[in-house]
């Protein structure tokens, strides 16, 4: 029994293609390929590349005018789309936001450094303070 190949003529197994393959298929992958390593040396960091570079399109809801702002900063950088500054800016986030969660950390180990009497004459003098200001 043969094996069934697409008509591009060659009989030799470098030249065999499975039935149903496409050019189209083939393109998307090398160029999935060439964004993943690209991505990897774009960043510049010197690591072993054991990421999973997928790429996610989502949908995002936002206002005009932030839309625009994100477009203007990709034009200065010579960006064609934002997502490489929507990235950063995501990026920019989960980091404070983690330093954020190591502050509220720090605070709440504070809890009870004080004694009640030391923590009222505290809030004592910061209404009096307080309420000169105004």
């Amino acid at each position: 029994m043969m094996a069934k190949t697409s008509p591009s003529g060659g009989t030799g197994a470098q030249n065999a293609r499975p039935l149903g393959w496409n050019v189209r298929d083939d393109i998307q992958n090398t160029i999935s390929i060439a964004i993943r390593v690209l991505g990897c040396w774009m960043t510049r960091r010197s690591h072993a590349c054991a990421c999973h570079h997928k790429i996610m399109r989502t949908t995002v809801e936002m206002k005009p005018e932030h839309r625009s702002a994100l477009l203007a900063m990709a034009s200065r950088r010579g960006q064609k789309g934002f997502s490489a500054v929507l990235g950063e800016a995501i990026e920019s986030y989960l980091q404070g936001e983690q330093d954020r969660e190591k502050r509220r950390h720090t605070f709440l180990s504070l809890a009870g450094s004080i004694s009640r009497k030391d923590a009222e004459d505290l809030r004592q003098t910061t209404r009096q303070l307080r309420e000169s200001w105004r």
